[in-house]
């Protein structure tokens, strides 16, 4: 029988992506993160920096400044792709997000971005249930 992985026992150093772009954005706002953020992406995927763009102003009008994250858990499969789940913390309530990465061979590339107020969106169960110490 297979078990999945305790995810919320995960927690490990991430992907210097994911953290570089959450910095950026701490200290230089959004469009310094999503320069880090998106660097590998194709020129086609414009659309999307401009969708993740418009989200995060959506969520500064009404969470107030980003001013911190925590990095819950990462699960990873194999050796070039890593699930990162983290609390973006904004002034007046949290975003739960989750990063996927991908390294095809030396560098990390984010690859997609999921975010939502709503932790139950974006996380597995598994993150969200008590855990006994």
């Amino acid at each position: 029988m297979l078990c999945a992985p305790d995810l919320a026992a995960q927690v490990k150093p991430t992907q210097p992506i994911v953290i570089e772009g959450l910095e950026a954005y701490r200290l230089n706002g959004a469009d310094s993160a999503l320069s880090v953020w998106v660097a590998g992406w194709a020129q086609a995927d414009s659309g999307s920096r401009n969708a993740l763009r418009e989200s995060l102003r959506q969520v500064e009008a009404a969470s107030g400044r980003f001013v911190g994250h925590d990095i819950v858990a990462t699960a990873e499969a194999g050796s070039g792709f890593s699930r990162v789940f983290v609390v973006m913390r904004y002034e007046s309530r949290p975003l739960f997000a989750r990063f996927d990465v991908y390294r095809p061979e030396s560098d990390w590339k984010l690859v997609a971005i999921t975010w939502h107020t709503n932790a139950n969106e974006v996380w597995p169960t598994e993150l969200l249930l008590p855990r006994t110490r």
